[in-house]
């Protein structure tokens, strides 16, 4: 076989025919697959067609989608039926949009299709309900009465995700501020008079950064679970910019960099969550921070979009191509295992608390900026 018939039969955008999908399915049926045996699988389990297409699905996956047979999901694919708000995207359905080259569920099909069995990990953002779940995925190879398929099995892992990832995030930056309690502590036991009050300053910086990571953590976790209040008041534009700023000028990752408020901000009253707009701020600065280097400009400014108040942060850094697709992803990010929350809560706390949303571009000739709208009057 050549490498264009490989590639025509792989091909992600070919389909089968409704009909010749419930043939498929008919096939399966009465074949040496007995369905009860599925039925009793404790895990989603679909069988694909070689077009991706689905022509069986177990008893759990109907009582997860709360359909009464399998009839209204025979021939399409994974991320339509869970809505996955990709799927679509392009004409061509799921597995076909710029964001499904970074899927685990597709790569995992992918892989059963070469014949070799694979397990991975992939999120899925529900369109219709507005939420996103992480899976683990499964996929190997079935031959029945001559026909190849692909065993495809799900188990949601959102609440073991979610704890994991939370729990590292808490533990590293409680521990880092711990540390900083820990030498101050050593170096207050010398007789340093003359120092004295300015590592009693230092201490005070410490004990509020410990406190805005507890309550940080504790924000998100609200968040996630409904819980999160929106207690709305008069803030102004600036004054909420400036206090932001003033947290990082104090942190060591600002150090040997300059943060600059946009000459052109507009300088305004509005009403919305200042705390929970103020995390939102924090955290893009802080990832801004993060990824500049030493002697490099981070610039913070809001302007006036008819009934809306536009916060950016700008800074030199570019952010590839492949990042960005995944960028408000839970649990993704560049800095290792189990930190990746910023752009994920910046998203969260925006678009579902300040009814708003959350946007970013990033070029190598012009760096990286992220915008957030927010409504002026809420």
């Amino acid at each position: 076989m050549s490498k264009k018939e490989k590639k025509e039969r792989y091909s992600l955008k070919q389909r089968l025919s409704f009909e010749d999908i419930v043939e498929l399915s008919k096939k399966v049926m009465l074949g040496s697959a007995p369905r009860k045996l599925l039925d009793k699988i404790p895990d989603i389990v679909i069988l694909l067609n070689k077009t991706r297409q689905i022509v069986f699905a177990n008893k759990l996956l109907l009582e997860y989608l709360s359909l009464e047979d399998d009839s209204s999901i025979l021939g399409k694919r994974p991320g339509e039926i869970l809505n996955c708000n990709h799927s679509f995207e392009t004409e061509f359905g799921c597995g076909n949009s710029k964001s499904c080259n970074t899927c685990g569920a597709l790569l995992s099909i992918l892989s059963a299709l070469n014949e070799q069995d694979d397990s991975k990990e992939c999120r899925i953002y529900n369109e219709e309900i507005g939420k996103a779940y992480d899976f683990k995925v499964k996929t190997s190879t079935i031959s029945l009465d001559g026909e190849s398929f692909i065993v495809f099995s799900l188990t949601e892992i959102n609440d073991e995700k979610r704890r994991k990832i939370l729990e590292k995030i808490f533990f590293h930056d409680i521990a880092n501020t711990a540390v900083g309690f820990l030498n101050l502590a050593e170096l207050l036991q010398v007789d340093l008079p003359d120092e004295f009050d300015k590592y009693k300053q230092f201490a005070s910086q410490l004990s509020k950064k410990l406190m805005r990571e507890i309550t940080a953590q504790k924000q998100i976790l609200a968040a996630e679970n409904n819980e999160l209040q929106v207690l709305l008041e008069k803030t102004n534009s600036i004054s909420i910019i400036k206090e932001v700023i003033e947290v990082y000028l104090h942190y060591d990752i600002s150090k040997d960099k300059e943060i600059l408020i946009d000459k052109n901000s507009v300088n305004i009253n509005f009403r919305t969550d200042k705390a929970i707009l103020g995390r939102i701020l924090s955290n893009l600065l802080k990832n801004a921070l993060e990824a500049s280097r030493n002697d490099k400009l981070i610039i913070i400014g809001c302007t006036e979009i008819e009934k809306e108040i536009q916060f950016w942060v700008k800074n030199e850094s570019y952010i590839p191509s492949k990042v960005q697709l995944q960028i408000f992803q839970r649990s993704f990010s560049t800095k290792g295992t189990g930190r990746g929350i910023g752009t994920y809560s910046v998203k969260l706390l925006t678009e579902k608390y300040l009814k708003g949303f959350v946007s970013f571009k990033s070029t190598k000739e012009e760096g990286t900026t992220f915008f957030v709208n927010i409504p002026k009057n809420s």
